[in-house]
C-alpha cells in the first residue's frame, strides 16, 4: 500500500450556492481538483486479461454485495488503531475501467483519471456524512455513529440504503462538472449503466434530481440520528420545515473538499495478476487560496 497524499484540515469552510449544475461549473475551481500524476506501465493492454475468471470474479462478486464501495472504501475516523480516509486500489480503477469505460473513444490515461474520480467522489460523499454525523454529535454531546452503524448491519440489506443512494448520485453529479480535459462523450451514460447493475440503494443514485437533494440529505440524517437517546426521544428535530436544517449540514456545496481526508493509493494489483507497474501515482496538487476554517 501506498499512500500518497494526506491532508487534514478543521472545520469545512462555511461556504453556501445554489444545486444547479450552472453553479458547480461557476466554481469548478473551489476546492481544486485531486489531479493525481499518473504514469502507466508500458504495453498496458486495456482489456486486462488478468481480470478474466476468478480474479474479476472476486471483485464483481464484491460489487453485487457492495456496489462501488466493492471498487474502494471510505474508513471512518471513528475507528479507533487504523488510519482513517479513503482507500482507492489499482484493481478497482482496472476493474472499472474494463467493465464501464472500455467503449469510450478516448486516451487510456483518460479512462484511469475517469475511474479514479469516479471511485473517489463515491467515497467522498461517505466522509461528507460522516462529517456531518461527527457535528451532531459534538451538538447532541452523545454518540450517534456507532448505533447507527450497529443498527444497519441488522438490518437487510446491511447498510444505509438511502446513503448509498446518495453516494452514487453525488458521484453521478461530480462526473458531469469534470474539468473540461475529462468530459468525454458518452461517460455519463457509462457511469450511470454501472450503477445500475449495483445492489439496493446503490442502483437508484441516478434517480436523485436536483430538488430531491434537501429531503433526501435530511431523511440521511434521521437515519443516524434515530439511534441516539434524544433522536429517538425528540421528533420534533425531525419534523421538515419545522427542526433543524440537516440538510444545510452536509458539507456537499458547490462539492465535498477532499483536502479534508486522506486519500490513500493502494497499489494491490499483483494479487489479481496486474502487472506491478500498471500504475504509479505522484500527488500534483495545485496552489489554490486558503481555506475558511482553518
Amino acid at each position: 500500500m501506498r499512500r500518497r497524499t494526506k491532508l487534514l484540515g478543521g472545520m469545512m469552510p462555511d461556504k453556501s450556492f445554489s444545486d444547479s449544475e450552472e453553479e458547480d461549473e461557476n466554481d469548478a475551481g473551489w476546492p481544486p481538483d485531486f489531479d493525481p500524476v499518473v504514469e502507466i506501465g508500458a504495453d498496458v493492454d486495456e482489456t486486462f486479461p488478468a481480470l478474466e475468471g476468478e480474479a474479476g470474479e472476486q471483485i464483481r462478486r464484491s460489487i453485487l454485495l457492495h456496489g462501488m464501495d466493492g471498487l474502494g472504501s471510505y474508513i471512518s475516523f471513528h475507528h479507533v488503531g487504523v488510519q482513517w480516509g479513503i482507500y482507492i486500489p489499482v484493481t478497482g480503477i482496472a476493474y472499472f475501467i474494463k467493465n464501464a469505460l472500455l467503449k469510450l473513444t478516448t486516451t487510456f490515461d483518460t479512462k484511469v483519471h475517469l475511474a479514479f474520480h469516479a471511485i473517489l467522489n463515491h467515497e467522498l460523499f461517505h466522509f461528507g456524512t460522516d462529517y456531518t454525523v461527527a457535528q451532531a454529535e459534538l451538538i447532541h454531546q452523545e454518540p450517534w455513529w456507532v448505533p447507527a452503524k450497529a443498527a444497519f448491519k441488522r438490518g437487510t440489506p446491511d447498510y444505509c440504503v438511502i446513503e448509498e443512494q446518495l453516494a452514487n448520485a453525488y458521484m453521478l453529479k461530480a462526473f458531469r462538472t469534470m474539468k473540461p480535459a475529462l468530459r468525454i462523450r458518452g461517460k455519463q451514460g457509462a457511469l450511470r449503466e454501472f450503477t445500475k447493475k449495483q445492489p439496493e440503494g446503490y442502483r437508484d443514485g441516478w434517480r436523485i434530481r436536483s430538488q430531491d437533494w434537501d429531503g433526501c440529505l435530511a431523511t440521511l440524517a434521521e437515519e443516524y440520528g434515530r439511534r441516539s437517546t434524544k433522536g429517538a426521544t425528540n421528533p420534533l428535530l425531525w419534523e421538515r420545515g419545522l427542526g433543524f436544517d440537516w440538510a444545510g449540514q452536509f458539507p456537499r456545496r458547490p462539492r465535498i473538499d477532499w483536502r479534508y481526508c486522506p486519500i490513500h493509493l493502494v497499489n494491490d494489483g499483483a494479487r489479481l495478476g496486474i502487472p506491478p507497474g500498471f500504475l504509479s501515482f505522484f500527488s500534483r496538487i495545485p496552489p489554490s487560496r486558503r481555506a475558511r476554517g482553518f
